[in-house]
């Protein structure tokens, strides 16, 4: 329900309020990353699976698209080109400008560590960790990888649901304000010869991507995502 999901976008923010009065690192980056996650996930359609978005190269920012690999069956099907609406590409870029900060605190928080140089190799393309991680709260300068399990549980007091409805959100609304071609597209349904973007499409998957993402973007904005 809307309501249930406006909880969980009140909760995730709070969670990063409290964790940068507390001033803790690893509260605050992980807090970072449960919003942004969730908000992507109800901006894409993404399933819960592990280390989701693994690299920054599936992203492309200035185009508002993002390449989901979630549900491989078949080697042929295993990545799908999806809107990536202008919220969630600027919550993206706020992670992506602030890892290097991140980085430079692991730096001077834990002598000797390797994680801030993995960090660093984000952006270099020779990924040692995925782009989305959390931080070990028993082992600083570790990490944690992300997975459906983890997130449940981190995000239970507020999203009793399996995280997977997130996604449904999406193509509800997509539902009430557009067509079932741009659920399918934005959900990975399509497929063969019925996928919208196949060579009988009317409009190039760009154009219709585009779409997609600005219908997207008024609704999440008028749940109350914020970047």
């Amino acid at each position: 329900t809307a309501e249930t999901h406006k909880n969980i976008i009140t909760t995730l923010s709070q969670s990063i309020n409290l964790a940068m009065d507390n001033e803790s690192l690893i509260e605050r980056h992980n807090a970072f990353v449960d919003y942004t996650l969730a908000l992507v996930f109800s901006a894409t359609g993404h399933r819960a699976v592990k280390d989701p978005i693994s690299s920054i190269r599936q992203i492309d920012l200035q185009n508002g698209l993002i390449l989901i690999s979630d549900k491989v069956t078949h080697e042929n099907r295993a990545w799908r080109l999806v809107a990536l609406p202008a919220i969630a590409c600027e919550q993206i870029q706020n992670y992506l400008d602030y890892l290097p900060k991140l980085a430079a605190n692991l730096e001077n928080e834990v002598a000797g560590a390797l994680l801030p140089t993995k960090i660093r190799q984000l952006f270099s393309h020779s990924e040692a960790i995925p782009l989305f991680f959390y931080l070990s709260d028993t082992r600083l300068g570790d990490i944690e990888n992300i997975t459906p399990k983890l997130m449940a549980q981190r995000w239970s007091k507020c999203w009793s649901l399996p995280i997977n409805f997130l996604r449904h959100t999406a193509a509800t609304e997509l539902l009430k304000l557009e067509s079932a071609d741009y659920a399918q597209i934005q959900l990975g349904h399509a497929s063969g010869n019925a996928h919208q973007f196949g060579e009988n499409a009317a409009e190039s998957a760009k154009d219709t991507l585009a779409k997609i993402g600005l219908a997207l973007n008024k609704y999440l904005r008028e749940m109350g995502w914020k970047p």
